[in-house]
């Protein structure tokens, strides 16, 4: 049978992306600002970060059991794969498809006591623009919003549509979450939605300060 290049292109990322990825991750000096939220939770949490910066999260968040919302596309089960390999697990779909299906997988993880991750701008964009499943699992459940964005001094961007950012060996990492209180069914989505785009570029400022302090 013949291989597809992409399929052959994709099985070596999974095989060796996981153990590049640790390999880099090690050489990471990442600070994280107070409030740190960072350790396991005796309480599911529902955290969001953008889809182009969703490697510094999975660091961080390395062994906790966190179930992270992975497109159904082709490119989201090889990133589905390679989270497994950093003791995270996945829940399939995406606003563009498998919406429900996604959304209850989530909605089961946080009833089971399972902290859940959202990238609320993915998984095709647009950029930085806040989806609103995030903000519905917080209103269904009661649970709080943790935001979470860093800054680092060296870093690769790629040209994709999210600008995924990926920090270079032994670059200095500023890390920053803030807690949210959980949404009312009376609060206005949409304009939430504007006030946490802002947040996190409130975020990527304190990093970038911080970094630039020290």
């Amino acid at each position: 049978m013949k291989i597809k290049r992409k399929d052959l292109l994709a099985g070596i990322a999974v095989a060796l992306g996981p153990i590049l990825l640790k390999l880099l991750a090690s050489t990471l000096k990442i600070k994280i600002l107070e409030p740190d939220f960072s350790k396991v939770s005796t309480e599911a949490r529902i955290y969001a970060f953008w889809h182009g910066k969703m490697l510094v999260p999975m660091f961080v968040h390395r062994d906790q059991d966190v179930a992270v919302l992975i497109s159904e596309h082709r490119d989201g089960e090889m990133i589905a794969k390679i989270i497994t390999k950093f003791g995270s697990n996945s829940v399939r779909g995406s606003s563009t498809r498998g919406a429900m299906k996604a959304y209850v997988g989530m909605l089961r993880q946080i009833r089971k006591g399972v902290s859940v991750a959202f990238t609320p701008d993915g998984p095709q964009g647009p950029k930085h623009i806040f989806k609103q499943g995030a903000m519905m699992l917080s209103v269904n459940t009661g649970k709080d919003l943790y935001l979470a964005n860093w800054y680092t001094d060296r870093k690769w961007q790629f040209s994709s549509w999210d600008s995924f950012e990926f920090p270079k060996p032994f670059a200095n990492v500023v890390f920053a979450y803030e807690r949210l209180p959980a949404l009312q069914e009376t609060d206005d989505l949409e304009a939430m939605a504007v006030k946490l785009q802002e947040r996190f570029q409130y975020l990527e400022k304190r990093c970038h300060d911080a970094l630039h302090s020290s």
